[in-house]
C-alpha cells in the first residue's frame, strides 16, 4: 500500500509539473484524473462499508473439548455496484484455532447482488466461552491507496466444557499422591462398611449422624465409612486475571480446569468428598462425596471465569477453616511471589498441601511460562511444599514431581 501511494504522488507531481509547462486538454484531464482518484477510491470503500451484509452462524453453542462445530458466514451485497476487495480476518485464530481452515485469512471481491457463503470445520481446542468467527473486514480500494478496517462485534459465542480425562493411576492404595511420580491412587476400600465415628462438622449430611451415640455423648457424633476415612479434601483454583494475551490465556486456562476435572472424577470415584473453591463475583464453593454429584462440578468448571485478584483473599479465608479437611490441593498456572509467602508463612495451618502447576516444557505457551521468575517454586520445594506439574497424554492427566 505504502508503495501504491508514492507512486500515486509521483503521478500526481508529474501531471502538476506537465500543467505547468505544456498546458493543454489533456494535461488538464490528467490532473484532475489525479486529483479525483483518491476521493473516488474513498467514497467507493466507505460505500461498501456501508452497504455489504454480514451473518453468522455456528451449529452448535455448547460442545466439549475436541467436538467439530460447523461455522458458517454469509456476506451479501444487495446493491447495483462493484464492491471494493474484501480480507477477512477470524477471531484468535493463531492458537485456538491453529491448523484449521479458521487460521487462514479469505480475500474477495462480491458482485452486484452477489452473496459469499463460506462453510468451516472447526475444531474447538480448549476449554472456555468465547466468541467465534469474523474479528475483522480490512476494505481497500481498487487502487490499493487506502483500508478502512470494520470490526465485527457480533460474533456467535461458544461454550466449549473441558475434556474428562482419566488420571494415571496405580494398582496398590497410597496416599493421594504416590510419592515418586504424584499418580493420585485408588482405594481399595469399601465405602459401604462403617468404621469410625467423628464429631459434627458443618456440611456433613443428616443421614451420616449416628443418632445412638449423639444422644448418649450429649452432641453430634457422625459415622464415616472405611472409603473416606481422614480423605476429606479442600479444592482451591486460582482464578486470578492472567498477564497474558487472551488465547495465551485460554491455553494456560484449560490446562488448569482439565485437570482439576480429572482429580474430581478420581475422588469421586473414590467416595472421597470435596470442597472445591473458587472466585466469581464473588466467593463460590461447591461440595460432594459421590459420583452423582460430578455434574454440578463439571458444569462450574465449564463456566468458570479467570478474573480480579482475590486469589490470595480466598486462601486467607479457607484457611481458617481447614482444620475440617485432610488435604489441600492448589491449582495454579504458575507460582507467584506472593503465593509462595502466604503458603510458607501459613505452612504450620496447613498439614498436607500439593500446588498443581502448569508443565511448561510440555505446554503450547511455554515461551511466556518460561520467563516467569522461577525464585518461589525453588522456595516452596526447599520448604518440602509437594509441587506437581500438569501434562497430557494422550487421553490421560499426568502429574510429575517438580
Amino acid at each position: 500500500m505504502r508503495k501504491n501511494r508514492i507512486l500515486y504522488l509521483c503521478f500526481l507531481t508529474f501531471t502538476i509539473i506537465l500543467g505547468i509547462y505544456k498546458d493543454g486538454y489533456i494535461s488538464t484531464i490528467l490532473f484532475y484524473f489525479a486529483l479525483l482518484l483518491p476521493i473516488v477510491s474513498l467514497s467507493l470503500i466507505l460505500f461498501t462499508m456501508a452497504s455489504f451484509r454480514l451473518l453468522e452462524t455456528v451449529d452448535q453453542r455448547i460442545v466439549v473439548k475436541g467436538d467439530v462445530i460447523t461455522y458458517t458466514y454469509e456476506i451479501s451485497n444487495h446493491t447495483k455496484l462493484l464492491f471494493c476487495p474484501m480480507t477477512i480476518k477470524f477471531t484468535d485464530s493463531k492458537i485456538l484455532f491453529k491448523d484449521t481452515v479458521l487460521g487462514d485469512e479469505d480475500e474477495f471481491i462480491l458482485y452486484p447482488d452477489e452473496v459469499k457463503k463460506a462453510v468451516k470445520k472447526v475444531d474447538c481446542r480448549y476449554r472456555g466461552s468465547y466468541n467465534i468467527g469474523i474479528q475483522s473486514i480490512s476494505i481497500r480500494d481498487f487502487f490499493n491507496l487506502f483500508t478502512i478496517k470494520f470490526k465485527s462485534t457480533e460474533n456467535p459465542k461458544i461454550l466449549v466444557y473441558p475434556k474428562i480425562r482419566e488420571l494415571v493411576q496405580v494398582d496398590k492404595y497410597s496416599s493421594l499422591i504416590e510419592s515418586t511420580e504424584s499418580i493420585v491412587s485408588k482405594t481399595k476400600k469399601d465405602p459401604s462398611i462403617f468404621s469410625n465415628v467423628r464429631d459434627y462438622q458443618s456440611g456433613d449430611p443428616l443421614k451420616s449422624i449416628h443418632w445412638k451415640l449423639s444422644a448418649k455423648q450429649g452432641e453430634l457424633m457422625v459415622k464415616e465409612n472405611e472409603g473416606n476415612i481422614n480423605s476429606r479434601t479442600k479444592i482451591i483454583i486460582n482464578c486470578d486475571s492472567l498477564p497474558f494475551s487472551f488465547e495465551q490465556n485460554v491455553v494456560m486456562q484449560d490446562y488448569i480446569i482439565e485437570c482439576v476435572v480429572a482429580t474430581i472424577k478420581y475422588l469421586l470415584e473414590n467416595n472421597t468428598p470435596i470442597y472445591l473453591s473458587y472466585y466469581k463475583f464473588d466467593s463460590q464453593f461447591i461440595s460432594g462425596s459421590t459420583n452423582n454429584d460430578f455434574g454440578q462440578f463439571y458444569n462450574a468448571l465449564a463456566n468458570m471465569m479467570f478474573s480480579g485478584k482475590e486469589f490470595i483473599n480466598i486462601m486467607k479465608k479457607e484457611l481458617g477453616s481447614f482444620k475440617q479437611y485432610a488435604s489441600l490441593m492448589i491449582f495454579t498456572p504458575y507460582i507467584t511471589k506472593e503465593l509462595s509467602e502466604y503458603i510458607i508463612l501459613n505452612r504450620t495451618k496447613i498439614p498436607d498441601i500439593n500446588v498443581y502447576i502448569i508443565n511448561e516444557n510440555k505446554c503450547e505457551v511455554s515461551s511466556c511460562l518460561s520467563v516467569q521468575d522461577k525464585q518461589p517454586l525453588v522456595e516452596l520445594l526447599s520448604n518440602n511444599i509437594k509441587i506437581y506439574k500438569i501434562s497430557y497424554e494422550n487421553e490421560l492427566c499426568r502429574l510429575e514431581v517438580a
